[in-house]
């Protein structure tokens, strides 16, 4: 998987519009990150159910 930053602004040229100065001409104003990965394939387990939830007593008891 890749991933497309949006592009934004170089520190370089946040620091010359601070300062009251042109950026740099040799850099390019704005930088975009990117980012790669490895797909996570991730399957939860489905919750199991007793086959026969019903109790069972055996025996009548009188």
């Amino acid at each position: 998987m890749r991933v497309l930053e949006n592009p934004s602004c170089r520190w370089s040229t946040w620091d010359a519009i601070r300062a009251g100065e042109e950026p740099r001409s040799d850099l390019p104003k704005t930088i975009q990150e990117r980012a790669w990965s490895s797909p996570i394939w991730y399957r939860p387990e489905t919750a199991t159910e007793p086959a026969n939830a019903e109790t069972t007593q055996s025996g009548s008891g009188a």
